[in-house]
């Protein structure tokens, strides 16, 4: 029994099923891949405000009426020993709000109030208010790319593309071979 539970430790993914056959607890939740210990880290707050003309490298990722779409910054840093900071910025339609507090469980309204989370009018998306934001970003910064998923992004990719003529705008498929080489970050166990 110690050394499984030695194993469900050391190997996040082994964890849900060391519960269900060893303790005969049903785990809801997915395996992490990043233990919470090394998220917890990097804890902090990033003034986008004070980044200027810093190389950055952004990823957008749009969701239509019942997700979060995502624009995500990861900035050169000048404090000593911290090669990126990130920015992240969420949206989310007002209209979907209640719904998806109560589907998810999380506290979107009190994030929007804190400041973490964009909502936008209507029941869908507002990509005018993300390519307005992008568009932003990449005056202010030195972006070097901007990697994005297809889905959704056509018209909004095709704007900022001309909007933005020195930055390479690339799509990067959400499979395996797409994502595992940006989450094999250096001081991940197993990666």
């Amino acid at each position: 029994m110690r050394r499984e539970a030695a194993k469900a430790k050391s190997t996040p993914s082994y964890f849900p099923t060391f519960c269900r056959l060893s303790l005969n607890r049903r785990m809801r939740a997915a395996p992490r891949w990043l233990p919470l210990s090394l998220w917890d880290e990097s804890a902090g707050e990033v003034s986008a405000k004070s980044f200027r003309n810093r190389w950055a490298w952004g990823g957008v990722d749009l969701s239509a009426v019942s997700d979060v779409s995502a624009w995500v910054l990861a900035v050169e840093s000048r404090v000593p020993g911290v090669e990126l900071e990130l920015v992240a910025r969420f949206w989310l339609p007002e209209e979907r709000v209640d719904e998806l507090e109560q589907q998810l469980q999380v506290p979107l309204r009190q994030w929007a109030a804190d400041g973490l989370l964009t909502l936008t009018e209507g029941d869908a998306i507002d990509y005018d208010a993300i390519e307005r934001q992008i568009i932003a970003d990449c005056r202010r910064l030195d972006v070097q790319r901007i990697s994005y998923d297809r889905m959704f992004a056509g018209q909004l990719v095709q704007r900022i593309e001309a909007k933005t003529r020195s930055v390479d705008v690339v799509p990067i498929a959400k499979t395996y071979l797409g994502m595992s080489p940006g989450s094999r970050g250096r001081g991940l166990p197993g990666r």
